[in-house]
């Protein structure tokens, strides 16, 4: 994901037409983790808000 969405010469680099990003995020057992707070840090310093990943462990942030 980072190599895709990323610059190759600056990791803070995303592209600017994002307006959201997935995740599904896993235990080590590969179970789904739910309920776990995820936020994000833009460009900018800003951070996103909080969400909350769903009974499938997936996760949306806008």
């Amino acid at each position: 994901m980072r190599n895709r969405y990323r610059s190759a010469q600056d990791d803070n680099c995303i592209y600017p037409y994002f307006d959201k990003i997935g995740f599904t995020i896993r235990t080590n057992d590969y179970k789904p983790a739910a309920g776990i707070s995820v936020f994000g840090i833009l460009p900018n310093g800003a951070k996103t808000g909080d969400f909350c990943t769903d009974k499938n462990g997936k996760v949306t942030l806008y």
